[in-house]
């Protein structure tokens, strides 16, 4: 890296414009990138939260169903399904 800084002393004024715009450029393809895998990992933490209740809801309702025995709950699709 010191190297690089070192070596903008030998450039023109177009040519560390030039360094200018691509590094910026690269900056917000970098953030762009970062706030994507944010928002990626946040859709996999809450699809998976949304599974567990499902499941707890699933759970819950089977229970309630043998419980109440063959005349009780008639569930046609599991819940999550809906889902």
């Amino acid at each position: 890296m010191d190297k690089l800084l070192k070596s903008l002393g030998n450039l023109n004024s177009e040519s560390l414009q030039e360094v200018s715009d691509r590094a910026l450029a690269l900056i917000v393809e970098k953030d762009d990138g970062e706030k994507q895998s944010f928002i990626d990992s946040v859709v996999r933490s809450t699809v998976g939260i949304g599974t567990s209740i499902a499941a707890l809801f699933d759970q819950h309702l089977l229970r309630k169903s043998r419980s109440r025995g063959s005349h009780g709950l008639l569930r046609v699709a599991k819940w999550s399904d809906n889902v």
